[in-house]
C-alpha cells in the first residue's frame, strides 16, 4: 500500500472516528420514532434473602451470554415511551413490536412494571412474583436491572404460615417474603436506525 492510499485510510478512519463520538444520554431527539440497538456485554445474577430449596433456587440461572445479544426498542415520536422490540436481524426492518413490554421514559431511565403474577396460593393467601425493569441511558453504556419480589396478599396469620411452609422446605430457614432477586445487564450503545 502506497503512502497516499495509508494516507487516504486513516483520513476516513479518523473522519469515521469522529462521527461516532461520543453519544449524550438519551434518548436524544434525533431518536424518537427510531430503534435503538444496545450490545449486552455483560450480565449478572443475585439473590438476597431467598429460599435455598432446590426447586426455587434450580430455576435461577442466567443463559449463557452468546455474541451478538442485543437489547432493542423502538423510542416513540414524543420521547415519552420506548417498545421492546424482537428483531431478526441489527435492521430496524427486521423488528416486530413486543406491545406488552412498553417502558416510560423519564429523563435518561426507561420503566417498565408489568402486573404481578400469582405464583402460590393457599385458601388465605396468595404470593405475587412482581418485576420491575429499569433501564439508564447512559449516552455510550447503559444498565438493564430487572428486580423480582414476592409480595404476599392474604391474612397476616395466613401468610406467614404459607411463608414457614416455604421455610422449613429449606436449609437456610427462608422463604419468599423476604426474597428480591436481581438481575443486572451492562449495555454498549451499538447505533439508532
Amino acid at each position: 500500500m502506497g503512502r497516499a492510499s495509508l494516507a487516504a485510510v486513516v483520513m476516513v478512519a479518523v473522519s469515521t472516528l469522529g462521527c461516532l463520538g461520543p453519544r449524550d444520554p438519551g434518548p436524544l431527539e434525533e431518536e424518537f420514532g427510531q430503534v435503538l440497538f444496545w450490545e449486552v456485554t455483560s450480565t449478572s445474577l443475585g439473590d438476597e434473602g431467598c429460599t435455598d430449596d432446590p426447586a426455587f433456587q434450580d430455576t435461577l440461572s442466567l443463559p449463557p451470554l452468546e455474541e451478538n445479544t442485543y437489547f432493542m426498542y423502538r423510542v416513540s415520536d414524543d420521547g415519552k415511551t420506548a417498545v421492546a422490540q424482537d428483531c431478526a436481524e441489527l435492521d430496524a426492518d427486521s423488528c416486530v413490536a413486543v406491545d406488552d413490554i412498553t417502558f416510560d421514559i423519564d429523563g435518561h431511565e426507561h420503566v417498565w412494571s408489568p402486573e404481578p403474577e400469582s405464583i402460590t396460593r393457599s385458601p388465605v393467601c396468595e404470593v405475587f412474583g412482581r418485576q420491575v425493569w429499569r433501564f439508564d441511558d447512559q449516552g455510550t453504556d447503559g444498565t438493564l436491572d430487572i428486580l423480582i419480589d414476592f409480595p404476599f396478599e392474604g391474612t397476616d396469620n395466613g401468610c406467614a404460615e404459607l411463608d414457614a411452609d416455604m421455610a422449613a422446605q429449606s436449609t437456610n430457614g427462608l422463604g419468599l417474603a423476604s426474597c428480591e432477586i436481581s438481575l443486572s445487564a451492562e449495555l454498549a450503545f451499538s447505533f439508532a436506525d
